[in-house]
């Protein structure tokens, strides 16, 4: 049965925006780059660590019926948002990055992550509804589930990564923060 796709376009994500400093917060305060490195990638960590650790005990070809199947998927998906929902809050308490554009920047990784945000409610739903009448209905299910979640990674990396918006600060920042180091299994 096909696995969920997405642990490569999240670690790219978390990369894109620790390292390419394309950032977001609503909060208020000014914060220093350091400050706002460590507060940005101690959100991501633990969302990309959780999202890895899930997917490695998701052994959907271990489960003998697709009703199995199905209840592994919701579990997966409902620990996903759960932590991306951890993750969103905490970069909206970042602050402001005090670089150029700063809130530009921190607007910007905030619209990213509630954008991964909403592509794991609605993968959650999703997986409540594949269906599992038949073990070729419910992978071909799981196969969309899979494919269209992967895409949603994929076009919110991609407008990470075409951002013009960059800071050297942070991106010195994040290499001296060993919660940056950590992203991407790096």
């Amino acid at each position: 049965m096909p696995s969920p796709r997405i642990p490569a376009a999240l670690t790219t994500l978390a990369l894109a925006a620790g390292l390419a400093a394309c950032g977001g917060s609503k909060s208020s305060s000014t914060v220093s780059a350091s400050a706002y490195a460590k507060s940005l990638c101690s959100a991501i960590g633990p969302f990309e660590t959780h999202l890895r650790n899930r997917l490695g005990s998701l052994h959907l070809s271990a489960n003998p019926s697709p009703a199995q199947g199905k209840a592994a998927l919701e579990r997966f998906y409902a620990g996903a948002a759960a932590d991306s929902d951890s993750a969103v809050s905490q970069l909206r308490a970042a602050g402001t990055p005090d670089v150029p554009k700063g809130k530009e920047i921190a607007s910007t990784i905030l619209g990213a992550f509630e954008q991964v945000q909403t592509a794991m409610h609605k993968a959650q739903t999703q997986a409540g509804s594949l269906p599992t009448g038949s073990v070729s209905s419910f992978r071909a299910g799981a196969a969309t589930l899979s494919t269209t979640l992967a895409g949603s990674m994929s076009n919110i990396d991609q407008k990470l990564q075409a951002s013009t918006l960059k800071s050297p600060q942070l991106v010195k920042a994040a290499t001296r923060e060993p919660a940056c180091r950590a992203l991407g299994g790096a």
